[in-house]
């Protein structure tokens, strides 16, 4: 992940959240996103110029993401007040902290 760059600097948690950010505002006025529109959002692009990273990439995401549905489901649920399948950008964001933290974790 040292190679990868965001606007010709290395990327950093302050980096992705900033990502984040504007993937949900960019694709939503009300604070939620799709998996998909969260996939297609990523534009990787080599050194070359190629764009053949971007599959790879959103390879790595939707593996991450499916591997993990299940904690990914039960913090969601956790979050959802009202039983109805949704949650706020907040609460999203802080499960995707979540699970990616107990993964790393467990990684070491």
């Amino acid at each position: 992940i040292g190679d990868i760059h965001h606007e010709g600097k290395p990327l950093d948690e302050g980096s992705l959240k900033h990502i984040a950010q504007a993937i949900a505002d960019a694709h939503s006025g009300n604070g939620t996103i799709n998996l998909l529109q969260f996939a297609r959002a990523f534009a990787a692009v080599d050194r070359s110029g190629r764009s053949d990273l971007a599959d790879d990439l959103h390879e790595h995401i939707l593996t991450f993401l499916y591997r993990h549905r299940h904690a990914f489901r039960s913090s969601c649920a956790e979050h959802d007040m009202f039983s109805n399948g949704r949650v706020s950008k907040t609460d999203f964001r802080r499960v995707l902290e979540a699970v990616n933290f107990c993964t790393s974790k467990s990684a070491r």
